[in-house]
């Protein structure tokens, strides 16, 4: 891991993420505004990460605790061990595992069962997002940077079976693999990535052209165009 000296919380995520895939967890970034959902044997984990032990991460953490059954926070290496026996204290007393990332990960407490009373509602949308990501490029403890969510990843299927086409109507394109949901997300056109040029009729607006060839979501749209591909091939 860098230093501390232009330490971001993107930095700690990468430690993260080896930590608990080498412990078999299923592991997804920025997910309903969490930083790390990790999953297994159906049980929810979630870990908060931030450069410093304060009231805004302990915040973010007892939201968790109403969605997760355990949440750790995760904070950088302190420069001195002055105080860190209070921050151990808060975390246990709130029943927060606490993570140091160093040169290594090192988990110093365990977290306890949440007992909060469950958010069922954003329990169900962290869910649907765990079980419906095809593609992980996320990286928790982004800000301002857009990230990969279900609904970006059917827009940009749609997007790559437009790719080639004149304009298609929303029967034929699912017909062809892509979801269920695709007029309305066609008719919405969250990211305007589509344009409606006639009656059920849909082409790809020049943002969504622009998006094909970018490198953000490159990774995605290449996931989906060998998705579109063997689709065809049928």
């Amino acid at each position: 891991m860098k230093n501390f000296t232009n330490l971001k919380e993107t930095d700690l995520y990468k430690p993260i993420y080896k930590y608990f895939k080498n412990l078999g967890f299923n592991i997804n970034a920025e997910v309903s505004g969490f930083d790390v959902v990790l999953t297994r044997d159906d049980l929810i984990y979630i870990v908060e990460i931030k450069l410093n032990f304060n009231i805004k991460l302990l915040k973010q953490a007892i939201e968790a605790q109403k969605v997760a059954n355990f949440v750790y926070v995760a904070i950088p290496l302190p420069k001195r061990q002055k105080g860190f026996n209070s921050t151990i204290h808060i975390a246990k007393s709130l029943g927060l595992g606490l993570i140091i990332v160093g040169k290594t990960v090192q988990v110093v407490l365990e977290p306890e069962k949440s007992l909060l009373n469950k958010n069922y509602r954003k329990i169900k949308k962290v869910k649907h997002e765990v079980d419906n990501r095809k593609v992980d490029i996320n990286v928790g403890g982004s800000n301002r940077k857009k990230i990969n969510t279900v609904y970006r990843e059917k827009s940009i299927q749609i997007a790559c079976h437009l790719e080639n086409k004149e304009f298609s109507s929303a029967k034929e394109l699912v017909k062809e693999g892509c979801p269920q949901e695709t007029l309305q997300i066609l008719y919405n056109n969250f990211f305007g990535y589509f344009e409606r040029i006639g009656r059920g009729k849909y082409t790809l607006s020049h943002t969504g052209k622009k998006m094909l060839q970018e490198n953000e979501f490159e990774k995605v749209v290449n996931y989906y165009r060998k998705h579109c591909k063997k689709e065809q091939d049928k």
